[in-house]
């Protein structure tokens, strides 16, 4: 069973919005990569037609990590048309043992270019007291940069993976 699920759920449009986090070893787990090579942090399923929801899980207790931070952002991968990520009405919730810690609810004014939404970061001594900033960006984060996860863009040559049809 799961220690703690972070659950990201949207509306009909933008169709494609879709969950990221960065664990304190630096994996950058979503669609692209499910899992760290321990399995203690996985990935459910990719939505690429709306609603959610898309999940992420941890299985190992916190207090096991070899650092202390884990990141949750949300890209807009269905571009920057015809509508922002702010429009998604988006929902990120955050679940521990004894139920919900934290929600988070799509910060409204997101211009086209912002397709990306960091919502939380959250330090494993601390986990239910997560820091909170809700950024929208226009540049994709890093797991290099944890304190800044705006600060860098991925590896030069990254792409994303193709996207199965649902």
């Amino acid at each position: 069973s799961s220690l703690y699920t972070v659950s990201l759920t949207w509306g009909a449009s933008p169709g494609d919005l879709d969950l990221h986090a960065c664990t304190p070893d630096g994996d950058h787990i979503y669609y692209g990569n499910t899992s760290t090579v321990s399995g203690d942090v996985t990935y459910g399923t990719d939505h690429v037609a709306g609603f959610g929801p898309e999940d992420i899980t941890i299985l190992t207790p916190l207090e096991t990590s070899t650092s202390n931070s884990y990141s949750f952002w949300v890209d807009n991968f269905s571009g920057n048309s015809p509508t922002s990520i702010s429009s998604s009405s988006a929902v990120m919730t955050f679940t521990g043992p004894s139920g919900q810690i934290a929600s988070y609810t799509v910060p409204a004014g997101a211009t086209l270019t912002q397709t990306e939404w960091y919502v939380f970061k959250f330090n494993t001594s601390t986990p239910s007291a997560p820091v909170t900033s809700g950024t929208l960006s226009g540049t994709f984060p890093s797991c290099s940069s944890l304190a800044a996860p705006f600060s860098l863009s991925e590896p030069a040559g990254f792409q994303y993976p193709a996207k199965a049809a649902q």
